[in-house]
């Protein structure tokens, strides 16, 4: 498991790491080594099999309404491109416009509506956040460089525990 940011010798540590443990040992990693060209240029076939774990939902498999939105964003000419940041932030812009709407213009209010959301069928989904302000669950994208491609492996999800 590699966790935190990529070091600057990325290739070699994966390199290394595979001259060690061998091609059929699973590489994991945290989105820190998210920048995918960087990787399989630096670590070239050794790159081959990694695993990394990135939060959310890629756009390719947003469920309906974020697939329009995509749609939508696309037609006015912009590119949402390859990450997930333009459905997250119009997500967030729709929650946050929503509790506004809701409270009473304080800054508490707009944080108990915030806190109250519960979201479904959104661009990202069904959402809805605990009494801490976070989300009850989340996705988890993990991708696998498969040459030099990279590919969704799965979409997985990870729940907070219930609370007794």
């Amino acid at each position: 498991m590699l966790a935190g940011a990529a070091p600057p010798r990325v290739g070699s540590l994966i390199r290394a790491l595979r001259a060690r443990l061998g091609e059929h040992v699973a590489l994991i990693a945290s989105d820190g080594f998210a920048d995918f060209e960087r990787l399989i240029t630096a670590a070239g076939r050794a790159a081959s099999g990694l695993y990394v774990a990135n939060y959310g939902i890629p756009n390719g498999e947003l469920p309906p309404a974020g697939r329009r939105f995509l749609r939508e964003l696309e037609a006015t000419g912009r590119d949402p491109g390859p990450d997930f940041s333009a459905a997250y932030a119009a997500q967030a812009a729709v929650i946050l416009l929503d509790a506004i709407a809701r409270s009473d213009g304080t800054r508490t209010s707009v944080t108990r509506e915030l806190f109250r959301t519960n979201v479904e069928g959104g661009i990202l989904g069904d959402l809805r956040f605990d009494e801490n302000g976070d989300l009850v669950e989340g996705p988890v994208t993990i991708f696998r460089i498969a040459g030099k491609q990279v590919v969704v492996d799965r979409v997985v999800s990870a729940s907070l525990p219930t609370r007794p």
